[in-house]
């Protein structure tokens, strides 16, 4: 991810009577004060899943590959088989709104607060630091299962598929008192047989693979055998030419990648989490939730409760409770908690890591005691934890 300095940097005011931070939750706010907002944030899981659709389709002439090459070896039906071929979790922090808060002003002295492009708290005091840029993804829900159009056969034959015929017809002529039939001519052009199409298209193979003989031999007929590059040009053109005309006997083989982003975003219940992300099927691919063509692939969510202990502190002390309207002296910050994620199919782990999730965490106000301008505070702006307490020189 790219670096970048803080987008936003505010001056805001420390109560002249000690060190103060006066912090409300925005929904509490009176609209009469001056404040600064700042914003915790959540966190948004996103799963990758890259598939791929593998297509086999027969030649036209897949009937013939025995007659003329000897080999059974073809592609006989046109057949789709998908197949999940990775998995990608990653998580994207976004704004909580239920957790913005607003710093009032009063009593003014000099103080600065650093905040990220998408509202974050990252720091307090800090001058001249560098921070990750996040890089958010779309939410991107594709069930696409259209069919593709089936891969196309170059035209490559030298000889026509139609030819002519020829009918005699007679006609019955009154000359000299005797009935003479007279015969007709009669030419139309009509459609070759499946076999003579396919009888003709080998020849052509069978003298393109002496052509290839021949140069590789050097032989030729009084002209003049080209050599170097130019000779390895000749073959390779004559090797892709062959190839193209025995798929239409042997049939082809395609392969067709496809990318699908999914989002979920746990809420702050810390509860077990059970979610059908989609259905897959290797006859049509990603499929939606509630098609029951396919087999469910499931995002298991089990907390890991690390910081319970520190939540029954918290309450303990009246410090984080369901309706924050008084002040915090102080600014709010959070102490997140880890989930372990899977990703279940077919009654198997397919994908398994631990991940921070901000929602499952707790909230904390740093003591008041703390602040002044010597000191710089410091906070993981994708989380809203602290990070770093330190004098500055």
């Amino acid at each position: 991810m790219k670096n970048t300095k803080f987008i936003v940097i505010f001056i805001f005011i420390i109560s002249s009577c000690g060190s103060k931070y006066n912090v409300m939750n925005i929904k509490d706010i009176d609209y009469s004060k001056d404040i600064i907002i700042y914003s915790l944030p959540k966190t948004a899981i996103d799963i990758k899943i890259e598939t791929e659709e593998v297509l086999n389709q027969k030649g036209p002439f897949y009937e013939y590959t025995k007659k003329y090459f000897g080999t059974d070896d073809v592609i006989k039906t046109d057949q789709t088989e998908y197949k999940i071929s990775k998995i990608t979790f990653g998580t994207t922090p976004l704004p909580n709104p239920d957790n913005i808060y607003a710093i009032i002003i009063d009593n003014p002295q000099s103080g600065i607060i650093n905040l990220t492009e998408e509202g974050f708290i990252a720091g307090i005091n800090l001058t001249d630091f560098q921070i990750n840029k996040f890089e958010s993804k779309q939410e991107e829900f594709d069930f696409s299962t259209s069919k593709n159009d089936k891969m196309s056969y170059a035209d490559l034959s030298v000889w026509s598929v139609r030819e002519a015929k020829y009918d005699t017809l007679y006609r019955e002529v009154f000359q000299d008192s005797v009935i003479v039939r007279e015969p007709i001519i009669k030419k139309k052009m009509v459609y070759k047989s499946l076999d003579k199409q396919a009888e003709e298209l080998a020849n052509q193979i069978f003298l393109l693979r002496d052509d290839r003989l021949s140069l590789l031999k050097g032989e030729s007929d009084g002209e003049k055998i080209p050599e170097g590059s130019a000779l390895k040009i000749m073959i390779d053109e004559l090797n892709k030419l062959e190839k193209e005309y025995m798929n239409l006997f042997l049939g082809k083989k395609g392969k067709i990648s496809r990318l699908y982003n999914f989002r979920y975003i746990p809420s702050e219940d810390n509860d077990i989490v059970e979610k059908v992300l989609f259905r897959f099927s290797k006859k049509y691919g990603i499929l939606p939730a509630n098609d029951s063509k396919g087999t469910a692939v499931v995002l298991h969510l089990i907390p890991e409760n690390n910081s319970s202990n520190i939540k029954k502190f918290e309450e303990n002390r009246n410090i984080q409770k369901s309706n924050e309207k008084e002040l915090k002296n102080g600014i709010i910050y959070r102490i997140p908690d880890i989930a372990l994620a899977e990703i279940r199919f077919n009654n198997k782990i397919v994908a398994r890591k631990r991940i921070t999730i901000n929602q499952f965490g707790v909230l904390n106000s740093l003591p008041v005691q703390i602040f002044n301008k010597n000191i710089s505070i410091e906070f993981y702006p994708e989380h809203g934890s602290l990070k770093n307490i330190s004098v500055k020189n």
